[in-house]
């Protein structure tokens, strides 16, 4: 996937490591939203460790906060790929101040026949694109070949 990412940031005149930029071209236009006045939610794989000091920084510096650890403990966190043995969690959930979670978690990725483990939280608020449950479990789902 770096390659792929780096073949096109240079077929655009960009020499950036793809990871440098993804984290740049991100904050800068969460810092745009943000101006505009807008409450945002970002999600996914980080490529990371979510509680690494450069992720935390990363977020903080938006005004934003890991949804899922404001109700469970980033100590002893699950990780969230199936294949990992190291205890790294690299999927994340970040609100800005106006956004809460009242139920969060990670699901186990062992029993969903996928890579990543499923996450999902809802919010306190009416609005209808407040609230993402958790996926339903596949019946037959192998996306490893």
């Amino acid at each position: 996937m770096w390659n792929q990412h780096k073949h096109y940031l240079l077929s655009q005149n960009d020499d950036r490591d793809p990871q440098v930029a993804f984290w740049e071209d991100l904050r800068k236009e969460a810092q745009e939203w943000l101006r505009e006045g807008d409450q945002l939610i970002i999600g996914g794989d980080v490529n990371n460790e979510v509680r690494d000091p450069a992720v935390e920084i990363f977020f903080s510096d938006l005004s934003m906060h890991n949804l899922i650890y404001e109700h469970h403990s980033p100590e002893g966190a699950p990780t969230t790929y199936f294949r990992n043995t190291n205890g790294r969690v690299v999927d994340g959930l970040w609100g800005t101040a106006g956004i809460s979670a009242v139920r969060c978690g990670y699901l186990d990725p062992r029993k969903w026949k996928v890579t990543i483990r499923p996450s999902g939280w809802t919010s306190p608020s009416p609005m209808p694109w407040a609230t993402i449950p958790p996926p339903q479990p596949p019946l037959e789902l192998d996306i490893s070949s």
